[in-house]
């Protein structure tokens, strides 16, 4: 799996209660990292867009590249919410984002990590 990359994985929620759940999420992490570790470095992607965060990148069912995405509906990638999960965790790719989206999500990561 690559950079740009959507994927199922099993993903515990953060309230830590240990229950897993198969949730779409966006590999983040560069190739080169990827190429040489077993983690991946993710932000998860929801449907949950009315409860939007200032933060979140929003893909819309009517946007041109939707349908590469993989995704059945609008959808929220939760920027603020960076993880990492071993590569076994992911169970397959959904789609992939545009090189534009990408570009735009990582502005919005180094606005939020302030680099």
């Amino acid at each position: 799996m690559k950079h740009g990359d959507i994927v199922l994985i099993e993903h515990h929620d953060t309230s830590h209660s240990g229950v897993y759940k198969i949730r779409p999420a966006l590999i983040i992490s560069a190739n080169t990292y990827n190429d040489r570790e077993e983690d991946r470095i993710l932000i998860p992607i929801t449907s949950n867009i009315e409860r939007q965060c200032p933060d979140d990148v929003i893909i819309e069912c009517d946007d041109k590249e939707f349908t590469a995405s993989g995704l059945k509906v609008s959808s929220a990638f939760r920027t603020g919410k960076i993880f990492t999960a071993h590569k076994s965790l992911i169970k397959r790719k959904l789609g992939k984002i545009s090189v534009s989206r990408m570009a735009t999500i990582g502005q919005t990561l180094r606005k939020i990590i302030n680099l």
